[in-house]
C-alpha cells in the first residue's frame, strides 16, 4: 500500500514542476484515461489536463494536452486534443 493522494492540484504540480524545470519551449502532454490508465474517470482526467495546461502556460511554457482513452473496451487508444481555456477545446463530436 502506498500513500498516493488523489488530489488533482498536487498531482498536476508534481508532474509539471519537473517538466517546467527542464525549461522547454513548449510541451505536449498525454493524459491517459480509462481502465488501463492512472486516471479512471474522464472528468478527472480532463481536470488534470486542464490544470497542467494552465500551470505550463502560466510558467511561460506553451502547453497542450491530449486525452488518450485507454479503456480496454475500445479497439485502440482514442486521442482527444485539449487546449488551454484561452483557445478552443476539441472533443469528439465537436468542431
Amino acid at each position: 500500500m502506498t500513500g498516493t493522494v488523489q488530489a488533482i492540484p498536487l498531482i498536476a504540480s508534481s508532474i509539471m514542476s519537473k517538466k517546467i524545470a527542464a525549461n522547454p519551449g513548449s510541451l505536449v502532454l498525454d493524459v491517459k484515461v480509462g481502465s488501463g490508465a492512472f486516471m479512471k474517470d474522464l472528468d478527472q482526467a480532463r481536470e488534470l489536463a486542464q490544470t497542467m495546461v494552465a500551470l505550463g502556460n502560466d510558467a511561460g511554457v506553451k502547453t497542450t494536452a491530449l486525452l488518450t482513452n485507454m479503456d480496454t473496451r475500445w479497439a485502440g487508444p482514442q486521442v482527444t486534443p485539449l487546449r488551454s481555456k484561452r483557445a478552443s477545446m476539441c472533443w469528439p463530436g465537436r468542431p
